[in-house]
């Protein structure tokens, strides 16, 4: 799809108020797609679920996304993305104001990974400053006690992932519906039906 085709996709999105799931995960849209999503949310009153797994955001796409997430957003995914740092305090800042989100996959490209994508940024990022701000999102979110899933990747231990998942997630999505949305673009027959 790419950041141009992203931008289309968002004037058509805006006539779509009864949306309850949007999913443009691996589309490549980079920061300049993500800004043209993000102009488009608050025309979604509906939607719950936001997939934009595996677009090549930055903190720049992750702060334009951060600024428009609709208050009933229940799932999120921005998983294998270049968040670092400054995204991740944006989403430690944004999320708490979604009273209705339960699930955020978050686990992020490393800093290495992160420099090889497709946009020229420096990658100038301490692994400890990352993990802070990883931390800060954590608790955040956690604190609220209504969030059932939190997928995020250690910073300072790039091939791991630090689940948080308390022991009950009956009405909500579990591990392995998210794994089954990461595998075949299906999700299990909870929400979110992507």
């Amino acid at each position: 799809l790419g950041p141009r085709g992203a931008t289309s996709v968002a004037v058509g999105l805006a006539l779509c108020s009864k949306l309850e799931a949007l999913s443009l995960a691996e589309a490549s849209l980079e920061d300049e797609g993500a800004v043209a999503v993000a102009a488009v949310l608050p025309a979604l009153p509906r939607l719950t679920a936001l997939n934009l797994r595996g677009n090549r955001l930055r903190p720049p796409g992750v702060l334009a996304l951060c600024g428009s997430l609709p208050r009933q957003l229940s799932h999120l995914d921005l998983a294998g993305n270049a968040i670092l740092a400054a995204g991740f305090r944006a989403l430690a800042e944004a999320l708490p104001r979604h009273p209705l989100l339960t699930t955020a996959q978050l686990h992020a490209l490393s800093t290495a990974d992160a420099a090889s994508q497709a946009a020229p940024v420096d990658i100038d990022e301490d692994v400890e400053e990352v993990a802070a701000a990883q931390e800060a999102v954590q608790g955040a979110l956690c604190a609220a006690a209504r969030l059932r899933v939190l997928r995020m990747t250690a910073a300072d231990a790039p091939g791991e992932e630090c689940d948080w998942m308390p022991e009950s997630s009956e009405d909500g999505m579990d591990e392995q519906d998210w794994d089954d949305v990461a595998a075949n673009g299906q999700a299990a027959p909870l929400q979110p039906a992507w």
